[in-house]
């Protein structure tokens, strides 16, 4: 008896596939609008808030304090066709891409060390807000 319930439950269990798997682990482009608009290439350059995590020594390049946020705007359209019904949804919203904030304290101009460099960042890598769900019903099959 035990056993039959154990079959009856495993037959109406779902789970993740290797195209979730996917979507989940990868990143999408991140950073401040200045690094974007670079492609990202930061790592060598400094003085922005994505080389923080690039390239922690690119904040010996900071002169001044600086704080940056990069807002962005998501739209996700969709459309499918199953079997002559056709489906559709749009969406569309605001984030925040990434936020810097970079404090740089100069020291005395006789002193060998020129300044300090505090940065804390914030950068969005992924975004898990869309969900996905498409239902349809079964086409008439005739054979013969």
């Amino acid at each position: 008896m035990r056993s039959l319930g154990l079959c009856l439950f495993a037959l109406n269990v779902s789970a993740q596939n290797e195209t979730d798997a996917l979507r989940l682990s990868s990143i999408s482009p991140g950073g401040t609008a200045r690094s974007i608009g670079l492609a990202n290439a930061f790592g060598a350059l400094g003085a922005d808030g994505v080389s923080i995590a690039i390239n922690p020594a690119g904040m010996g390049l900071f002169r001044t304090s600086e704080i940056s946020l990069t807002p962005g705007f998501d739209v996700n359209n969709v459309r499918t066709n199953y079997y002559g019904t056709s489906a559709s949804n749009s969406m569309a919203r605001f984030y925040l891409g990434n936020f810097t904030l970079v404090l740089n304290s100069p020291n005395a101009k006789d002193n060998d060390w020129r300044s300090s460099t505090f940065g804390l960042v914030y950068d969005r890598q992924a975004t898990h807000h869309w969900s996905r769900q498409a239902t349809a019903s079964d086409p008439d099959f005739h054979f013969g």
